[in-house]
């Protein structure tokens, strides 16, 4: 049984420090499917979906084993290929769209700030053609683990009101597990690095992570901190379809959005311009 069922708030907020939306998704090709098919898809996409801006990764991954009875070990490495794509949306030209695949597994991300028209909306409405399409063409019959994460960013550009004449954060007025009247003291000092999870339904495998994290270099003069949300939903046992995995992050998204409401504090909301839903 769900433990935190989500419920869709009625408000949304103008300005909301969201910097970063990206949706991920995990599954099991079948053997040889995917070294036959991938360069058509790159083609595919870069001439057709998004003809702008187009690139190759490479990952080194090296595995040191112990050989049994013996001081040496064993180097092994693999490199794989990551498939990228980036196209530039929205009037200002500052948001953008990314899209990544590799056997296994690909990943689209929405990039904005506080201000952007550009949401959550646009960034599903997206993920519905490429998981079908991808499924499709790599002739993948289930997934097996959906993501949804956030990236807030609490710096001078996206939250002025939260950021102290001395160019600080004060962290326990922006979020609320960080109060300190809550744990006493004068207030929260840095470092900032701590994170967390909870698991929101045993059943599905449902799940949110939270972390908090000071960014090391100063933005704008200024101290930032990072908060980073992560909705998943990964259980073994139970694998989905494409259908499924677009309905999910639906689901995930309202997980995030009434985590989001939860951990920032009033003060720090109503800097975001909150606008009613109808």
């Amino acid at each position: 049984m769900a433990t935190d069922t989500p419920v869709q708030t009625k408000l949304r907020f103008k300005r909301a420090p969201v910097i970063k939306r990206q949706i991920n998704v995990l599954c099991k090709g079948k053997d040889g499917i995917f070294a036959a098919r991938q360069q058509s898809y790159w083609e595919k996409i870069s001439t057709s979906k998004w003809p702008t801006e187009s690139r190759h990764e490479y990952e080194l991954t090296c595995n040191l084993q112990q050989v049994p009875g013996e001081l040496s070990v064993q180097l092994e490495k693999s490199i794989s290929i990551i498939h990228c794509f980036r196209k530039i949306i929205g009037e200002n030209g500052s948001d953008s769209l990314e899209f990544r695949f590799r056997e296994n597994q690909f990943s689209l991300t929405l990039n904005s700030g506080p201000g952007s028209e550009v949401g959550f909306e646009r960034l599903h409405q997206e993920f519905n053609f490429f998981v079908n399409d991808w499924t499709q063409h790599f002739d993948i019959e289930s997934l097996l683990c959906v993501e949804l994460e956030y990236v807030n960013l609490i710096s001078k550009k996206t939250t002025p009101a939260l950021i102290s004449e001395d160019g600080s954060v004060n962290l326990g007025d922006a979020l609320n597990i960080f109060t300190a009247r809550e744990i006493g003291g004068a207030g929260v000092i840095p470092p900032y690095n701590c994170q967390m999870g909870i698991l929101i339904d045993a059943e599905t495998g449902r799940s949110f992570h939270m972390r908090v994290k000071g960014l090391e270099q100063l933005l704008d003069g200024a101290s930032a901190v990072r908060v980073d949300f992560k909705a998943s939903r990964q259980k073994t046992n139970i694998e989905l379809t494409a259908i499924e995995v677009a309905e999910e992050c639906a689901k995930l998204h309202l997980v995030v959005w009434n985590k989001f409401n939860a951990i920032f504090s009033d003060k720090a909301k109503a800097s975001f311009d909150p606008i009613p839903i109808d």
